[in-house]
């Protein structure tokens, strides 16, 4: 008997421990066939990245996603092969070490790939080993995956400037 409630407690916990997956979230109410076109560029070490994402098969408990990438670094250009994600309906939930400073949030329309996307953003600012981060992310349910557009500039003792943003997308 004292087995079987141990073992009822644990696996309780263990449930507990499991959370919705938002990457998941965030594709799982589009119809196989949908994809999203990301460019980024990283200008800070002359790389320009195009990548494809299109989901291939969704069921309850995991999608895959199709992933094709192309790269130019340093003038020259290399196609990835592609790779398939697969995306578990939940995760383990993941516990940060330290304070953590919540983001700026707010509301902007953005006009990307031929659409008003009507976007939320958050502004993280870090500060680590002498070098701060700002990263700010958009991000809209009307496009597959959610990412719209990713700006992250580091200063200091390290310098770098990324930005990401959609291309174009189709929602199934």
């Amino acid at each position: 008997m004292l087995t079987a409630t141990l073992v009822a407690v644990v696996s309780l916990v263990l449930v507990q421990d499991e959370i919705a997956n938002p990457e998941y979230g965030r594709w799982a109410s589009f119809g196989t066939g949908s994809e999203v076109v990301m460019r980024t560029v990283d200008a800070s070490h002359d790389m320009e990245m195009r990548s494809t994402t299109t989901l291939q098969s969704k069921g309850d408990k995991e999608i895959a996603l199709e992933v094709e990438i192309s790269l130019v670094v340093a003038g020259t250009s290399v196609d990835l092969p592609a790779r398939t994600r697969k995306l578990p309906a939940t995760i383990k939930r993941a516990f940060v070490g330290g304070a953590v400073e919540p983001p700026e949030t707010g509301e902007e329309t953005l006009g990307i790939a031929q659409h008003d996307l009507r976007c939320t953003w958050a502004l993280a600012v870090i500060d680590s080993g002498g070098s701060t981060i700002r990263s700010k992310v958009w991000t809209c349910p009307q496009v597959p995956g959610g990412l719209v557009q990713m700006t992250s500039e580091t200063t200091g003792a390290i310098t770098m400037k990324v930005k990401q943003h959609l291309v174009s997308f189709v929602a199934q």
